[in-house]
C-alpha cells in the first residue's frame, strides 16, 4: 500500500470542489450568528444575507465546469457536468 505525504493528500482532496457547498454553509453560519446577536433589528436584512450567499455559491460553480479533475476526497465525490448542472439547478430552487 502506496503512503500518500501531506502535499499529495491535500491535492488529492481537490476541495476546490466543493467551494459552493462551503459558501452555502458559511452563509447558514452567518445567518445564524447574525440573528442571535442583533435579533430583531436586523431581521428584514437576513433574507438579504441568504441570498447574497445561494449568489456567491453560484457563480462559484462558474469555474468548476473548466477543472480537468474531477474527482474529490480521493475519489469519493466527483464533479463532472452532469452533477454541476444539478447543483446549480439546487442552488437556483432555493
Amino acid at each position: 500500500m502506496e503512503v500518500l505525504n501531506t502535499a499529495d493528500l491535500i491535492e488529492s482532496l481537490n476541495l476546490g470542489l466543493l467551494a459552493p457547498e462551503y459558501i452555502v454553509t458559511g452563509t447558514l453560519i452567518i445567518l445564524l450568528l447574525v440573528d442571535l446577536i442583533w435579533g430583531r433589528p436586523v431581521a428584514n436584512k437576513l433574507p438579504w444575507i441568504g441570498l447574497l450567499g445561494l449568489g456567491l455559491a453560484s457563480l462559484a460553480l462558474i469555474p468548476i465546469w473548466s477543472v480537468s479533475n474531477t474527482d474529490s476526497f480521493l475519489g469519493a465525490f466527483t464533479g463532472d457536468p452532469l452533477g454541476l448542472l444539478f447543483r446549480g439547478i439546487i442552488l437556483i430552487d432555493r
